[in-house]
């Protein structure tokens, strides 16, 4: 088995058996079906009036960011060790990582296999999502990006992790 079947191996066992990742992870999705609401919604809307395709896909994901931010931040993680302008950082890095990859991948699939744009945006957010929970739990509400390296320094070196870091990591 490789390593990345054995870590999604330990993100079901862990949402089995800890509660709280079990309700973060339900109250993600929760609040990413929501979220999808508005970024489809305003996609649709969009496309109607005539937009290419590439600014619909980003100005549904820009407004869909704010809303799922939001409500991650204040509803579902509700971790307070970081300062806010940090949490908005990591956020926005991974939410400009996320939407390059949608909007490239759905310009792919529109463009050169003729996919329905609709059709294209439901697959891109579909693919995202593992990915989106992860890095919002363990990153944007978790130790952050420099937390996490400087654990998977210690880990690698086989040391124990600093303090401010654990403090930071979701339980």
């Amino acid at each position: 088995m490789n390593a990345a079947a054995l870590k999604f191996g330990d993100l079901v066992n862990t949402i089995r058996h800890d509660a709280l990742a079990r309700r973060q992870f339900l109250t993600y999705v929760a609040i990413g079906g929501l979220t999808q609401v508005v970024d489809i919604g305003l996609f649709v809307m969009l496309m109607r009036l005539h937009a290419l395709v590439e600014l619909a896909a980003s100005v549904s994901i820009a407004v869909a960011t704010v809303v799922h931010f939001s409500l991650n931040k204040y509803c579902n993680f509700r971790n307070h060790h970081r300062p806010l302008t940090q949490q908005i950082g990591t956020y926005l890095a991974l939410g400009a990582l996320s939407m390059a990859l949608q909007v490239c991948l759905i310009s792919l699939l529109t463009r050169l296999l003729f996919v329905s744009p609709l059709l294209a945006k439901i697959i891109a957010l579909v693919l995202n999502f593992p990915l989106g929970f992860l890095g919002h739990r363990y990153l944007t509400f978790g130790a952050g990006i420099r937390g996490a390296y400087v654990l998977w320094r210690a880990k690698r070196a086989g040391g124990d992790m600093p303090a401010e870091v654990t403090q930071t990591l979701p339980s």
